[in-house]
């Protein structure tokens, strides 16, 4: 009798499962069971999400400070999701059976970045707050609850709300900048025949910025890029072969991390046809420089010193930039770029370090050293050669 007792309850079990497993016929391809499940976090609710019920495609992300290294940051969270104008939506905190509503009183202008000012929405958390936007489209929503009091000078617990109108890419063909792409449609962003160098890196951003500030004194900071795998401020994507390429980035509300709601793809659809760099002029930049025949670096894209290499020498398919008699010192970093490179348009500009990459080079010993730096006209491989003097 017992043995059949355990047997029952097994079916039972296994029909349970089965039941809640039970796939439909839906736009998102998953279960809609599954989609009801309501875990414990923060969800956007409402009509204008186009859930007016919890909905595990709303949960938010936990949020990443940019100002403390990328590190997840307590009491922070992010999502990206469509809002349709005019209609209601709110925060909702799932504790259990315990849920708590939030909005702000929400006022539209300028939100400061780590360039431009954009047009968002910004408001205090509040309780039982309805909200509306004036413009359909895609947001990127930061809720920040202040747990450490670095928004009390601000007014505290925060909303921040950007509306995405593009997404650009900044790598190290285009010097970091903003190209924006060609298409963007149902929140699908196209770029057509994109040039990579050989071994290029770069992330997709949005805003024609880096990042979205929370506070005047610019210690909490949300990224307003992607990197791999979708990763806000995440490492660089890399393009291995040089090329023409056509880039789309999709996004599609999902679960779980930013990452989940955007995938990207990459398509060679020709070849880069040879560059002359014979007139381009190179200096170097940067806080590990101790002597300079130039002056102290004086744009917004620069810090610690620069000085002049000047134009280079061609080897073949080779150009060569070479600056003898550099003193360096072993607690700073340092780049090449193009001379003057604030007044440079984005695929005019170059800007890279160690190995060639986006990354500050840097020596183990302070002294004097000869700096090489090489462009393959054909591929365009860049690449940093740092020899200590004889």
């Amino acid at each position: 009798m017992k043995k059949f007792g355990i047997f029952v309850m097994s079916i039972a079990m296994v029909s349970m499962l089965f039941t809640a497993c039970k796939k439909d016929n839906g736009t998102n391809g998953g279960s809609a069971d599954y989609d009801k499940i309501v875990e414990n976090g923060f969800y956007v609710v409402g009509e204008a999400a186009g859930y007016p019920e919890f909905n595990v495609l709303c949960q938010f992300a936990p949020g990443r400070n940019e100002a403390d290294e990328n590190k997840l940051r307590d009491g922070m969270y992010e999502k990206y999701i469509v809002l349709e104008a005019g209609k209601k939506f709110q925060f909702i905190k799932k504790e259990g059976s315990k849920e708590t509503r939030y909005g702000a009183d929400l006022k539209f202008g300028k939100l400061p970045t780590d360039a431009q000012e954009v047009d968002g929405y910004k408001g205090s958390l509040a309780e039982n707050v309805e909200m509306t936007v004036k413009e359909t489209g895609l947001y990127h929503i930061v809720l920040d609850f202040d747990v450490d009091g670095a928004l009390k000078n601000v007014g505290g617990p925060q909303i921040v709300m950007a509306k995405i109108t593009d997404w650009g890419i900044g790598g190290s063909t285009n010097g970091w900048g903003y190209a924006a792409c060609n298409e963007a449609k149902n929140y699908v962003y196209t770029w057509t025949d994109f040039e990579f160098t050989e071994g290029a890196e770069f992330k997709f951003k949005n805003l024609n910025a880096w990042k979205l500030n929370l506070d005047d004194a610019e210690l909490i900071k949300a990224n307003t890029n992607i990197g791999a795998d979708g990763v806000p401020g995440g490492n660089n994507i890399a393009v291995k072969e040089g090329g023409l390429y056509k880039v789309v980035l999709t996004f599609a509300l999902a679960k779980g991390d930013i990452g989940e709601s955007f995938k990207y793809e990459l398509t060679k659809t020709g070849e880069v046809a040879f560059k002359d760099y014979s007139e381009v002029e190179l200096e170097l930049v940067g806080d590990a420089i101790e002597v300079q025949d130039g002056s102290e670096a004086d744009d917004i894209w620069s810090w610690g010193q620069k000085m002049v290499i000047g134009k280079p020498n061609r080897d073949g398919d080779l150009f060569v930039w070479e600056k003898a008699d550099v003193q360096l010192n072993a607690t700073g970093g340092f780049k090449v770029r193009t001379k003057n490179y604030a007044a440079q348009g984005e695929f005019d500009a170059f800007d890279f370090g160690k190995d060639g990459t986006g990354d500050n080079a840097s020596v183990e010993a302070a002294g004097t050293y000869k700096i090489q730096a090489t462009i393959n006209g054909k591929t365009g491989a860049k690449n940093l050669i740092i020899i200590p003097a004889n």
